[in-house]
């Protein structure tokens, strides 16, 4: 992911590179989904500590900014796209601090 990352953003596709990372995290949830489906009366928060739920939602956060900014219109201005990606930034640090720290 991060080759495939780095080479569209060399060539200047960058739709393309936010597809990836965006299509990439979505299967990801699709695992879960599928994860949980194939667990037999067992709920899969069940089986997941507090970090995760945490990592899961900040992930969902950054996931939903993300598509808000991809369905962009001619309507936003520049302080919108700084502001949403500021939002990105500072989840995802969270995201960092959380899963590193704790």
């Amino acid at each position: 992911e991060v080759i495939t990352l780095l080479t569209l953003i060399n060539v200047g596709n960058y739709d393309l590179a936010f597809s990836n990372i965006l299509g990439s995290n979505m299967f990801n949830f699709l695992v879960l989904v599928v994860g949980d489906l194939l667990l037999n009366g067992i709920c899969i928060f069940d089986i997941m500590d507090n970090k995760a739920y945490v990592l899961a939602f900040l992930g969902l956060i950054i996931t939903f900014i993300s598509m808000i900014l991809n369905f962009r219109k001619k309507s936003y201005t520049k302080f919108t796209y700084i502001l949403f990606s500021v939002l990105i930034l500072i989840t995802y640090f969270i995201f960092w601090l959380f899963n590193f720290i704790c």
